[in-house]
């Protein structure tokens, strides 16, 4: 009998690219924190990972693996959320010294900090925060959407997936944006007014 939850196997593989992502930028940025960002994700792959092997007539077991990977990966999370939003604030802080604002809009303008510093300068904070809300959440519908259109897992497990996803965007983006564009943009344009002519 096919296992009805053998579709987390391809939400643990992108646990485990977004793992690989966030530890080689936290080399790259000597941030050990975005290290521990990786674990979490790699905590996060073996909760799905383990509950994807589940079967009816055996479900306990890896139902408690699973979730002792997921709190043990909330937990490494909520002890660290200040350091990964001081990370944050650092490298937006970093980017905000260097941004060229006669430079016109990209693409990949979406991808870096300096880009939304652009893009706040020049449509306003409610429509730059607008946009990245619908970005985001754009990103990380990829993963329901791929389970749709490839059928794979049930319908309602996939729904409430990207609605879980979808809702923790929505309230983890208020704050990202305005710790790490907003304030930013807000002193460097209070240096930039002090500084003698």
């Amino acid at each position: 009998m096919s296992n009805p939850l053998s579709f987390l196997l391809l939400g643990a593989a992108g646990f485990i690219a977004m793992a690989a992502f966030v530890i080689i930028r936290g080399f790259i940025l000597k941030e050990r924190i975005y290290k521990i960002g990786g674990l979490a994700f790699i905590l996060m792959a073996a909760a799905s990972a383990s509950l994807s092997f589940a079967q009816p007539e055996a479900f306990i077991m890896p139902l408690v693996v699973s979730g002792g990977f997921f709190i043990a990966a909330a937990l490494l999370v909520f002890a660290n959320h200040s350091k990964f939003f001081e990370a944050g604030l650092r490298e937006a802080t970093a980017a905000s010294t260097k941004t060229d604002f006669s430079k016109p809009l990209t693409f990949s303008d979406l991808f870096m900090w300096d880009g939304w510093f652009k893009i706040v300068k020049r449509w306003g904070v409610r429509k730059a925060w607008l946009l990245y809300v619908l970005f985001c959440s754009g990103a990380v519908s990829l993963l329901p959407l791929t389970l749709w259109i490839f059928n794979v897992g049930p319908i309602f497990l996939v729904t409430a997936l990207a609605i879980v996803l979808l809702i923790g965007v929505v309230i983890l983006s208020i704050p990202a944006f305005y710790l790490q564009v907003v304030r930013n943009l807000e002193s460097s344009d209070d240096a930039g007014s002090s500084t003698p002519a």
